[in-house]
């Protein structure tokens, strides 16, 4: 039977066993080879302390023609926000008077002057 590398005998993939110093120097390599599949072992002092590893990758299309609401959705969809439950009413928007005098904004204006 021929060997193949990075193969056990049961036809696994095998882990990659790297230390501290050869990840640090060489992080992007590593994290490539994760990307690709790989499982990476990383000992300190020649004993195993983490694992790294590709994480699951979300297939999940949202079709939205808002930008702004597929992004949200994208979002929600990876937990990292959470959307609201019913559609915000917008109200018109309407300068703010002070008894009938100047608008606040004009005042805001000439207190920068």
């Amino acid at each position: 039977m021929r060997r193949v590398e990075g193969v056990d005998d049961a036809g696994y993939a095998s882990s990659m066993n790297v230390g501290m110093g050869e990840l640090k120097s060489r992080l992007g390599h590593y994290l490539r080879l994760a990307c690709a599949g790989e499982h990476i072992v990383i000992c300190m002092r020649g004993v195993p302390v983490a694992e790294l590893r590709a994480t699951p990758r979300r297939t999940r299309r949202i079709s939205s023609k808002d930008p702004d609401k597929a992004a949200l959705e994208k979002l929600a969809a990876e937990g990292l926000v959470t959307l609201g439950r019913r559609p915000r009413r917008r109200r018109p928007f309407r300068p703010i008077r002070i008894r009938g005098k100047k608008l606040v904004s004009q005042m805001v204006i000439e207190d920068r002057d």
